[in-house]
């Protein structure tokens, strides 16, 4: 409704997978897990595509991609593609799932499994079998099997630190930061300082908020500055842990950890523990480089088993 020229002209809407599939197999598909980031999907029962928000939305059922399994094959390739990828004409192309799906698969998903990427965004996901909304989750389905994902998203984690690197540190190399910011965590709170973590927004939220400063006095110094950031990033991070405990199934005290910071990076050369100093209770991190690529891995290969 808010762009009728441009909707009018439409013939296919979709997310990445829908659009890699037209342009290289010429199928028009999606899996249960990006369609439910569309808002017009029955996430809670996987029962396809909602006639009511369709219509409440102005939408038509002609624009949407049939839902399939992630697993399945979605078309093949066509020789215009092949040609393109160097590949025989006719290989087959799963549907596939979004990154956090594929990085969960690699985990192992089971009900209670959490995994944990860090690095320019945190995104914390719980998988369950038992979905249950809530107004501060993204509730949204795996993309294989009856099998759902409780999302918290911290929308600017590394990036934030990165932004107080370039902003009031640009004059210091990565090691001398790194070891600022290991300070920085060893005296969060002594100045009074405080930050909101919003320099990315609030995925959560309608109404944006946006991230601030306050406690600033004359005697405030950057290091005050980079204490609060990472302060908050932390009390953040553990925040997320009561709303997913509100999921029907058990947390799992083993969280996989993946994404950017777990290999040293967006944060400098430090480890996803600073994030997690403030988690209450006994967890243990198992680091799992690039979840998402070889989740996709697994699901081809058992694809190609099945």
């Amino acid at each position: 409704r808010h762009e009728p020229a441009r909707m009018r002209r439409a013939d296919l809407v979709g997310h990445l997978n829908t659009f890699l599939h037209r342009r290289l197999t010429g199928a028009r598909v999606v899996d249960p897990g990006s369609a439910s980031f569309m808002g017009l999907y029955r996430t809670l029962d996987l029962e396809g595509w909602s006639d009511e928000l369709i219509e409440a939305v102005g939408a038509s059922r002609s624009w949407l991609p049939e839902v399939r399994e992630g697993s399945e094959v979605g078309g093949r390739l066509t020789s215009e593609a092949a040609s393109l990828l160097g590949l025989p004409q006719g290989t087959p192309m799963l549907v596939g799932v979004m990154d956090t799906s594929a990085a969960m698969l690699r985990a192992g998903a089971e009900p209670g499994r959490l995994t944990n990427a860090c690095g320019s965004t945190d995104v914390l996901a719980l998988c369950t079998d038992r979905p249950r909304p809530h107004p501060r989750l993204l509730t949204r389905a795996m993309g294989v099997g009856r099998l759902w994902l409780s999302v918290s998203t911290i929308a600017a984690a590394g990036s934030s630190i990165a932004w107080v690197r370039r902003a009031l540190f640009a004059d210091l190399g990565e090691r001398q930061f790194a070891r600022l910011i290991l300070c920085a965590a060893s005296r969060r709170g002594a100045s009074g300082v405080r930050f909101e973590p919003y320099l990315a927004g609030d995925r959560a939220s309608i109404e944006q908020r946006k991230a601030s400063f306050e406690g600033l006095t004359l005697a405030a110094t950057r290091e005050d500055m980079l204490a609060a950031v990472v302060e908050a990033l932390c009390r953040q991070s553990a925040g997320r842990l009561e709303l997913l405990a509100g999921n029907p199934v058990k947390l799992r005290r083993e969280v996989v950890v993946t994404g950017g910071v777990q290999k040293g990076l967006s944060l400098g050369p430090i480890r996803p523990s600073l994030l997690h100093g403030d988690w209450p209770g006994r967890w243990r991190f198992r680091s799992e480089e690039e979840a998402s690529v070889r989740g996709l891995w697994d699901l081809a290969f058992s694809a190609g088993r099945s």
